[in-house]
């Protein structure tokens, strides 16, 4: 029907975001995704429904780091919040968990734009550990490797704010194993990110 055929648009629009990175797509995207949530609904939809406030969510986290907009991350959070309440660990656990590592890479990009604030990179450090419980170095080590890199990243940026030592020692634990893993998986560009991380 109309509405999965705007749910599988956004999802073309993404995928091609992701060869061809650039704002036009994502906002194209984005807007799919939101005629999509004008039909589906959380109570006859559940899985659809929670898809497209999850993809709409990277969509608008997308266009928040382009465009540098904190209205755009907010909206991002709001929409996986929303894919949240139906991808539970109990039910979907891996979707659950990938929705709380999109939900951390939004609230530490908006914890960047507030050097006063703490609460959001906090939040944030939690929300990486909550998908670390389920994407285990063993099971996903690629996936794995991404979130301690960023987990990492996080607890740098607090440790600039707050309690230095303890949050960089922490970074450092987080990132040590994440490059081991990048290194072992031929991943160079994450690998030499995580380097320059770690300097």
């Amino acid at each position: 029907d109309w509405a999965m055929a705007q749910l599988g648009l956004g999802n073309a629009l993404l995928g091609l975001e992701e060869s061809e990175p650039g704002r036009k797509l994502l906002a194209e995207a984005a807007q799919a995704y939101a005629e999509s949530l004008t039909v589906l609904s959380r109570e006859r939809t559940p899985a659809e429904w929670a898809t497209a406030e999850m993809n709409l969510g990277n969509a608008l986290l997308g266009l928040g780091e382009l465009e540098g907009l904190s209205a755009r991350l907010e909206d991002a959070v709001a929409a996986y919040r929303q894919a949240l309440k139906v991808f539970t660990r109990a039910a979907e656990a891996r979707k659950w968990a990938l929705a709380q590592m999109n939900l951390a890479n939004a609230l530490a990009s908006l914890g960047d734009r507030d050097p006063a604030a703490t609460s959001r990179l906090e939040e944030a450090i939690a929300c990486y550990g909550q998908a670390l419980e389920i994407f285990t170095r063993d099971t996903e080590p690629l996936r794995w490797a991404i979130c301690q890199m960023n987990l990492g990243t996080t607890l740098i940026r607090l440790g600039e704010r707050k309690d230095k030592r303890q949050h960089w020692l922490s970074a450092a634990a987080a990132m040590v194993p994440a490059l081991e893993t990048f290194e072992a998986e031929g991943q160079a560009e994450y690998a030499d990110l995580t380097r320059r991380n770690l300097r």
